[in-house]
């Protein structure tokens, strides 16, 4: 039994991971636990991060602050992986402000990686540390995985692709309004006094996609960049014997 450890912006990025896992390792003798969003107690302290890419971020320099991730046991002995997760377009936040014309999706996805690491405070990572930036984010993937057909959801990997390829959408998450099976649906929210319309994830029908996943996964690491990436890290640090 794998036992993964999980930093990243929303559960719903933990419901993804885990069908990839099990694409992975043709099983499903693991386990992802997450330490941050759903649960930020390293050592029996409660550390309230929020969510979203800010809320790894202040996990991460509150690991950099607290002498790194083994002085906090987040890589104690029974911890097989420790995967940390932001989405790549980060890259393109005004506190960031680092992205760069896409395609080629890989040189914001690396950005991102050296981003997180800057957070940590280091220059390599530990040995059971990986960092997963899918590009632009998460939902791009399951846009391909689900509606591979779509002008949106062709592979940047071809010479002649267009900026509207699917690593390289602003906005994947508005793309899959509308379809079935129902993932994301646009909610208001007032702030600052004004109504705000925003695309917001369903985790149940998330859950209901996983075995879609898995099975699109050869699919997704033979044509997004992100995915073969995250493809060849898993070999390195979590080998299947």
């Amino acid at each position: 039994m794998f036992n993964v450890k999980l930093v990243c912006e929303g559960i719903t990025d933990k419901i993804i991971l885990e069908a990839v896992l099990f694409a992975y390792l043709q099983s499903d003798k693991f386990t992802v636990n997450c330490i941050q969003p759903e649960s930020s107690e390293i050592q029996g302290v409660p550390a309230e991060h929020g969510t979203g890419w800010k809320g790894v971020r202040s996990w991460c320099q509150m690991i950099q602050a607290a002498g790194g991730l083994e002085e906090v046991r987040a890589l104690a002995s029974e911890v097989d992986l420790l995967i940390i997760h932001v989405d790549g377009e980060i890259v393109f936040e005004a506190e960031i402000n680092a992205g760069q014309p896409c395609p080629p999706p890989e040189h914001n996805v690396i950005k991102a990686e050296s981003i997180v690491m800057s957070w940590l405070g280091l220059q390599e990572l530990p040995q059971k540390v990986l960092i997963w930036v899918p590009s632009m984010m998460t939902e791009a993937w399951i846009l391909r995985a689900l509606f591979p057909s779509l002008p949106e959801s062709s592979t940047c990997l071809d010479q002649a692709a267009s900026p509207i390829c699917i690593e390289c959408l602003n906005d994947p998450k508005t793309t899959l309004l509308g379809k079935k099976p129902k993932l994301v649906k646009r909610k208001n929210r007032i702030k600052n006094g004004r109504s705000i319309s925003e695309v917001k994830a369903d985790k149940s029908a998330y859950l209901g996609i996983r075995g879609s996943i898995s099975q699109a996964w050869p699919d997704l690491v033979d044509n997004l960049w992100s995915a073969a990436r995250l493809q060849r890290n898993l070999t390195q640090a979590l080998p299947i014997t």
